[in-house]
């Protein structure tokens, strides 16, 4: 999937691409600003392409000669608030996945999130279910069922509970004064509950069905304060994508 397209020149795009055999990779589209037969719509976001790259003799980027689409979203392109949500997926891609290091299952899960939109439309939900999924594959997945100061398991439902991103998830009242990072929260039972059904959601679709709890909106909106305050860390910096959710909301 195309993560970023960058004009180079009269008529050449820079592409960033995730792909399933090397990952991350940037490579050079000659003419494709002007060519649309060899590149066939598939150099834009909402699409699934399978693309011809050939590897670099010299310098950091490969080659791109060609694409052709094998899936294609773009019906959603009506909807604002399902776009930001397929570019916040591949905006996560792109910041948080290493260069040319295959890992086919975050393309899947990329794919997962887009067959996700298209079946039940943005979900804020699915977006906790999918930032979980890919912070596990990355092995920097919250540690929601013991503390992870002490590892207890059975105090993590007490006044006093955080979330600290700094050591990875959920402190329980004994081991949360020794937290000095940024972003550190309380966070709730029903947060914290509302994290887990989340995570352990059957697949990304099926995770909608938690927006249906009206009652749960406060703890929704501190469990994304929480995940998305983890990612910010991950990250280094802010994400545009998430801005424009915000605003949106």
């Amino acid at each position: 999937m195309v993560l970023r397209t960058t004009p180079f020149g009269e008529s050449d795009l820079i592409v960033a691409l995730f792909t399933a055999e090397h990952g991350r990779v940037s490579a050079l589209a000659r003419s494709a600003r002007r060519s649309q037969r060899r590149f066939a719509g598939a150099l834009g976001l909402l699409v699934l392409g399978r693309h011809e790259l050939r590897a670099r003799p010299r310098g950091d980027l490969w080659h791109l000669d060609s694409s052709s689409v094998v899936r294609e979203w773009t019906a959603l392109a009506t909807d604002v608030a399902a776009v930001a949500h397929a570019s916040y997926g591949v905006e996560l891609v792109r910041e948080l996945l290493p260069a040319e290091q295959p890992e086919p299952a975050a393309l899947d899960l990329l794919v997962e999130l887009h067959d996700a939109l298209a079946a039940v439309g943005p979900s804020a939900s699915v977006l906790r279910a999918f930032e979980l999924r890919l912070l596990d594959l990355l092995g920097s997945a919250p540690s929601l069922d013991r503390c992870v100061g002490c590892g207890a398991t059975d105090s993590l439902d007490f006044a006093g509970t955080v979330f600290d991103p700094g050591r990875g998830g959920l402190a329980c009242p004994r081991c949360a004064p020794d937290g000095r990072g940024a972003g550190i929260r309380a966070l709730p039972p029903p947060a914290r509950a509302f994290l887990i059904a989340a995570r352990d959601a059957g697949g990304l679709a099926a995770a909608a069905a938690l927006d249906a709890e009206a009652d749960a909106a406060h703890d929704r909106q501190v469990a994304r304060d929480a995940v998305v305050g983890m990612i910010l860390g991950l990250v280094g910096r802010p994400l545009r994508t998430i801005e424009f959710i915000a605003k949106m909301r």
